[in-house]
Formats: structure tokens, sequence, C-alpha cells
């Protein structure tokens, strides 16, 4: 990458609490509800363990996906301000040396999920500005600090979600109508499972099988280890929206959405629910007892 690109902003030490917990890696982040800190939330602790004051010199309306990247780095890109105009800056953030670096921006975006996938980041329509716009499909390349526009989608997409399974790229969205799969090396689509085009919908993967769950409380599941072959898998409790990264940690995956508020999704009960927003999190103990009366159920 080019040095001259780059915009590193350093974290004086005393300001940061619990920072031995950061080397834990069950950590996930988000953005703050006023955008003003990135926050690392530590799953096991259940604490917000490191902040990183300033990353962002606006407030956003919707935040932006972030993906997580290898070792303790994670991707964060996009957004739309107040007045619904969507923005395309690019961070690398790293949760160990709580650093944010700022990278070439992309195509100005929102509602799009990027997916890390052997040293590039993709990402697949989302919220523009133009509507003809939400087919565009990009890689970015982490280690020249460089976009590329790749295949476009089949059709457009907002609110996309991906995941990487068994090599290939699943893709889902808001208008798309099917489970898409994209093939990095042949940089080609093929469609899979038919969806209603209108709901939010994410992926999970858990014991070598694909789950699909979408804001019509609708669950999906692909055989073991294959793409091609999905069936109906229940009806899920509790409400879904989009989520940024994931972990999966105690039986269930946990996440923040858009608006920095802590999900949990237990798929083998089918049962959606969240915690917290960001902000919350910063009065809760440790103890997960005491956590679980302040869940909110549907």
């Amino acid at each position: 990458m080019v040095e001259e690109s780059r915009l590193l902003l350093k974290i004086e030490e005393e300001s940061i609490k619990f920072s031995s917990i950061v080397d834990i890696p069950l950590n996930l982040c988000s953005l703050s509800e006023d955008s003003k800190e990135f926050l690392v939330y530590n799953v096991e602790s259940n604490k917000i363990c490191a902040k990183i004051p300033n990353p962002i010199p606006f407030e956003l309306k919707f935040k932006g996906f972030m993906c997580k990247l290898s070792g303790s780095q994670h991707f964060y890109y996009g957004g739309c301000l107040k007045d619904d105009t969507p923005v395309g800056f690019c961070l690398l953030i790293d949760i160990k040396t709580l650093s944010v670096e700022f990278l070439n921006p992309g195509l100005p975006r929102y509602w799009a999920s990027p997916i890390y996938y052997e040293n590039f980041v993709y990402v697949f329509g989302g919220s523009t500005a133009k509507r003809s716009d939400q087919v565009i499909s990009s890689k970015f390349n982490l280690r020249k600090n460089k976009w590329k526009r790749i295949a476009d989608l089949p059709s457009k997409a907002e609110q996309t979600s991906t995941v990487v399974y068994e090599n290939k790229i699943l893709i889902s969205g808001r208008k798309l109508g099917y489970v898409w799969k994209y093939d990095p090396e042949e940089n080609s689509y093929e469609r899979l499972l038919k969806t209603n085009k209108n709901p939010w919908k994410m992926f999970f993967v858990l014991n070598s099988r694909c789950y699909l769950v979408t804001t019509e409380r609708v669950c999906y599941r692909s055989e073991a280890n294959d793409w091609r072959h999905w069936q109906f898998y229940g009806k899920i409790k509790g409400c879904c929206w989009p989520l940024s990264n994931v972990c999966y940690y105690n039986k269930n995956f946990l996440y923040f959405d858009q608006h920095a508020r802590l999900w949990q999704v237990d798929i083998k009960k089918l049962e959606i629910e969240k915690i917290a927003t960001a902000s919350e999190i910063h009065f809760l103990k440790s103890n997960l007892d005491q956590i679980n009366r302040r869940w909110i159920f549907f």
C-alpha cells in the first residue's frame, strides 16, 4: 500500500480500558450509535473492552458494514449521512493495536455486506445514489489498496448479505429474489434458492451447513457441504435484522446490526434475541445471568 494514502490514528494507552482483553479472539466491532467511537466488544467477558475515538469525521444515519479479516484486523465500508447521501469510505481497523487506517474509497453505498476471501474483500450491490448502480459489484485488493469492478449482479439488490461457503460466495438481498452463488475464480454467478424479493436476509454457517434467515421469520438450510440443495428448516422466533460482522460463541451467533444493537441467534432453537444497544453494554456486568434479564424477547 502507498504510505501517503494511510492515516493512522494512534490511541494513548492510558485512555484505553480493559486493553488486555483485546488479545482474546472472540471480539466484535461496531460503530457507536453517534458514530464517535469504534467499540470493541469481547464476547467472553460481555464487556466493551476497548474504544477507538473519532474514527470518522461525521455522524452516519446508517452505519456501514464490517467484515473480519485475518488476525485482529477488520474492514469497514460505506454508510449514509443523515440526508441519505451514501458514502464510500473504507477503513482498516486493528483491534489489537487499536488503530484505524483510511483506505482508498469505493463506490458510495450502504446496506452492502462485504466478505473477506483470499486477500480480497468482495462487495455486491447495496443502496446507492443511482438505482442503476445497485447491480455493481467490486473487490478490494488489500495488498494493493485498490478497487476493481467484477461481474455485475444478475439483478438489482439492496441490503445484501454474503457468506463464504465451500469456497464460493453466497449472496442474497432485498429485490434479488434468489440466493446466488458467486465463483471468484470464474467471476460468474449461478442461481440457487428462490426467495421472496422483499425481506432482509442473513447467512450463518454451522456444522458444514449454511442457514438463510429472513425477516419473514423463515429459515432455510443447505445440505451438508452442498450449496446447491436447500430445504425449509423452520419458522424462526424473533425479528431478523441485517448483520455486520458475526462470531459464534456458546452455541449462539452474536452480531451487531447497523444501529449498533447486539443480537443473538440460536440456529438450532430457531430463536433471535436482541441483547442490548452498544451504549447499554457499558453498564452491563459480566455475569450472564444478569444479562438474561435484560434480553428483549419477541
